[in-house]
């Protein structure tokens, strides 16, 4: 079993022959060049995403969104009785044996 090698004309030659002139025209090995471009393509990408996110949650988008969808405030927190707020087409679902409610 021989390995084959690429031949030039492979429909990704171009890309291979232009990463090598960059890699030759700035004295970087390729694979630094690869993980350098991963890394900010990364990094572009998340932090716009944390931005938005914590800007989302310090203006109340969500609750606010929650409240426009009819879904009451009180869905999935414990009240003073220990016992989760369910709304009343729910709470049938979430009821142990016995018919007692499942906290």
């Amino acid at each position: 079993m021989t390995s084959k090698q690429p031949s030039s004309n492979s429909r990704f030659a171009p890309y291979k022959y232009a990463l090598d002139a960059l890699a030759a025209r700035t004295r970087t090995p390729l694979p630094s060049l690869i993980l350098s471009f991963a890394i900010l393509h990364e990094l572009t990408a998340m932090i716009p995403l944390v931005g938005l996110f914590f800007s989302a949650r310090a203006l109340g988008i969500g609750e606010r969104f929650i409240e426009a969808v009819g879904v009451p405030v009180g869905v999935g927190h414990k009240t003073d009785s220990d016992n989760p707020v369910l709304p009343s087409g729910l709470s049938s679902r979430f009821q142990g044996a016995g018919g007692r409610e499942v906290p």
